[in-house]
């Protein structure tokens, strides 16, 4: 009907119509879906595919939906959305804490290679001394290495990196 909502509910429908549009027109989509969402894990996505850059205020909605995620039994969900909150954090400190959360949830979604990279990757970025977090603690004491065998424990302090063979 004129003037009601459109509502795009398959999404081999929203692909063939969202194909057309242009990045600025696609980013303006989100940001009226962003607006007219009930839902606030709707609205974090939307608000996040309509940013060009970091905005740390769409980054912590994207972590409270990362939490619900987790708390709804949907790390897989909650690794992705805590993921995204790490590309459009706006300080390094922020960006390290979000991808370690990422692994956490990529870990308890049945993940752990995806954990291991996302820790490896988040740890090659920093220093000798490590990521300064405080207090993220991931421990990857059973993840299983890239050739089948057990990973090393590591701790992601405070004041460092702490690692050593599994208990």
């Amino acid at each position: 009907q004129l003037g009601d909502p459109v509502r795009i509910s398959h999404p081999l429908w929203a692909a063939a119509i969202t194909t057309h549009l242009s990045d600025t027109e696609l980013r303006q989509t989100h940001r009226v879906l962003a607006e007219l969402a009930d839902d606030p894990d709707r609205r974090a996505w939307h608000l996040a595919d309509a940013q060009v850059v970091p905005d740390e205020m769409v980054a912590t909605l994207l972590d409270e939906a990362a939490e619900r995620s987790a708390l709804r039994g949907a790390p897989a969900v909650a690794s992705a959305a805590a993921l995204r909150a790490a590309a459009l954090s706006t300080s390094a400190r922020n960006r390290a804490a979000r991808r370690i959360t990422a692994a956490r949830h990529a870990w308890d979604a049945g993940q752990p290679i995806t954990a291991r990279d996302l820790l490896d990757e988040t740890l090659d970025q920093w220093p000798e001394q490590g990521p300064p977090i405080n207090p993220a603690i991931l421990t990857e004491s059973e993840a299983a290495s890239e050739g089948g065998g057990w990973g090393p424990t590591i701790k992601v302090t405070d004041t460092g990196i702490e690692g050593g063979p599994p208990p």
